[in-house]
């Protein structure tokens, strides 16, 4: 049988720190009878390790983790020292009992590791107390985001984000004990409520796998936390997700603001993120709201003073062409994009910009291709494009127009030694073979901190290319223009166009289209005759910088068509090499990929084979 956890989220159980909390804040007792420890000490204890139960003979410990992995030990006045062993290295914790010989707390070691280690024992007394706990409310959970209504003994509510979880339980005294369901899943727990009403302890009642369950009430977090201009405040969303937001410093209630969103790394969180932007770019946090958005699920080793999160959308493939797995359509990208929808119901968002970082990157990407009519343009940091975010992975042709309306900053440093920032250029090479005109790339030579990244460039960027003031795309047109940048004002052109400005972009428009007329014809006669491919690579180069102006279209229409006729064999052979590797046929599959470069290279498929192709073959003698 499966543990709760498993079935609840198919990952491992997520533990959160309150019992270690509160032993900290509590006096251990200066003198305890070495009896009477021993004696505590016994017996069962709920940790954010598992389940853990003690016996006592003389001065020796022993007993078991989760009811298979064998602990032995010795305790001496208030403290034990206990060692196990899960791996090839031996784990030893030490712990001390606090003076009300219900909670302990301490660390453990494996290895070079150390680990918060902290637990409480169940309260025999809970179900007789004479006051009756009131579980409603909020509660952060070690099941995920844990939401309860109480009707005198009777409580119902959800966990989790995703709406499929459901509990109903009964309340006496302390203690609940209570049925839950998720899915095709069910099973039964008990928690009990500490004294204060802050913190939960409690188990799954599995006979086989038995598994604690930790929390605390979301005290820092309030439901629509009311936003305060210029400082970061706590919320939850009513699907259950966190998140802090900061409104602009100059914030009027009753006008429209434009909002930035930010999405953590894996095991992060987007506290820091938010104020990170609004310190290193007061501009922004003048002008913006900035809204850092967690992810649903929990890191294991997060506590309370230290909330790490994670977001989930490798099995979620929305407006794609693949198939999802069941129940898997109310990962992080729906849940992100609830709460953005809530909060502008509230605070009514004009412009939507997301900027993800790490795993927040891959996110970033599935929200700009699957949600682009919500969004005023994204930019991934640090990340790489999923398989449901490639361009060639949808077949709307509604879908697709959007996509390619948003514009887009990739962020990736040349010194990342976390994510590979190849990863970025084989997604800029990508939106640029299938024709997205507004993409832009930052290289900064830096590493993988969110911090060191050039993210009010990025910002500031995408504001200018949707901004609707017709004075800061004329001023940002004729600086492009003077660095010639003919891509950069391609993109302040083309919204200039869109909200009617040309005559403010008169001189700017004529710059650029009389550069982007200058190799049109060789371009034009390259394509259409296609004598070999010598001519792709100046093409491409002139195509990036021009793809926007209007002399160019004929040539860039004709190249769109050579390259649909590319596309069929290089997609069919790139199928072949794919199956090839994963034969350890390596020789065939690189034979495939050089046969799309050199004979199908109007595909979108060269951009991404053609340098990596040339480097194989070169080191080959």
């Amino acid at each position: 049988m499966m543990k709760l956890c498993d079935r609840l989220f198919w990952v491992p159980l997520v533990c959160i720190s309150f019992c270690g909390a509160m032993a900290m804040a509590q006096e251990p007792s200066n003198v305890v009878e070495p009896q009477l420890v021993a004696k505590s000490f016994a017996g069962q204890w709920i940790t954010n390790k598992g389940v853990l139960e003690l016996s006592i003979v003389g001065d020796e410990l022993s007993g078991t983790l989760n009811e298979k992995t064998k602990v032995s030990g010795k305790w001496s006045t208030d403290t034990i020292a206990l060692e196990y062993k899960t791996s090839p290295s031996s784990t030893k914790v030490t712990l001390a009992l606090d003076k009300t010989g219900r909670w302990i707390s301490g660390e453990s070691r494996t290895g070079n590791a150390i680990s918060e280690w902290f637990g409480c024992r169940s309260d025999a007394g809970a179900a007789d107390s004479m006051k009756q706990a009131d579980f409603s409310g909020h509660w952060l959970l070690s099941w995920g985001i844990m939401q309860l209504n109480q009707n005198e003994g009777k409580v119902t509510g959800r966990y989790g984000a995703d709406e499929y979880g459901k509990i109903e339980g009964t309340v006496v005294g302390t203690r609940m004990d209570l049925q839950w369901g998720r899915l095709q899943g069910k099973g039964k727990a008990w928690i009990e409520q500490s004294p204060d009403g802050t913190q939960i302890i409690g188990r799954t009642m599995d006979t086989e796998n038995p598994s604690t369950v930790l929390g605390v009430r979301s005290n820092e977090f309030q439901h629509h936390g009311p936003p305060v201009a210029g400082t970061v405040v706590r919320g939850i969303s009513d699907n259950g997700m966190l998140y802090h937001l900061r409104m602009p410093d100059d914030w009027d209630a009753s006008q429209p603001v434009d909002v930035v969103v930010l999405l953590h790394g894996s095991n992060f969180t987007t506290a820091g993120m938010v104020s990170v932007v609004a310190k290193q770019w007061p501009d922004i946090g003048k002008r913006f709201a900035i809204l850092g958005i967690q992810g649903e699920r929990w890191a294991e080793w997060s506590t309370p003073k230290d909330l790490r999160f994670n977001y989930t959308y490798v099995n979620w493939m929305g407006r794609s062409t693949y198939k999802g797995f069941p129940f898997t359509d109310r990962e992080s990208p729906l849940l992100v994009m609830d709460v953005i929808d809530e909060l502008d119901r509230l605070y009514s968002f004009d412009r939507v910009f997301v900027g993800g970082h790490s795993q927040g990157g891959f996110l970033t990407y599935i929200l700009h291709m699957h949600f682009p009519e919500k969004l005023a343009g994204t930019f991934p940091i640090a990340g790489g494009m999923p398989i449901q975010s490639d361009p060639q992975a949808f077949d709307d042709q509604g879908l697709m127009a959007e996509q390619r309306k948003r514009p887009m900053v990739i962020i990736h440093g040349t010194r990342d030694s976390v994510v590979n920032p190849s990863a970025s250029d084989y997604a800029h090479q990508r939106f640029l073979a299938h024709h997205f005109p507004q993409v832009k790339r930052l290289s900064p030579e830096t590493g993988h901190p969110f911090d060191f990244l050039p993210i009010g460039e990025a910002i500031h960027w995408l504001d200018v290319v949707t901004s609707s003031n017709s004075t800061l795309l004329a001023e940002f047109a004729a600086k492009q223009v003077e660095k010639k940048a003919w891509r950069d004002v391609g993109a302040a052109v083309q919204r200039a166009k869109s909200l009617g400005f040309t005559e403010q972009l008169q001189d700017s428009i004529a710059a650029f289209e009389s550069a982007a007329g200058e190799m049109v014809e060789t371009h034009s006669n390259a394509v259409r005759s296609n004598s070999g491919g010598d001519w792709i690579d100046p093409f491409l180069q002139w195509h990036d910088q021009f793809a926007l102006s209007e002399v160019a279209q004929p040539a860039i229409e004709a190249f769109k068509e050579l390259s649909a006729l590319h596309s069929k064999e290089a997609t069919r052979l790139e199928s072949e090499a794919q199956k090839a590797f994963r034969e350890n046929k390596a020789d065939e599959g690189w034979g495939k990929y050089k046969e799309i470069v050199e004979k199908y290279y109007a595909s979108p498929q060269y951009r991404t084979l053609s340098n990596s192709v040339k480097t194989h073959f070169a080191k080959r003698p």
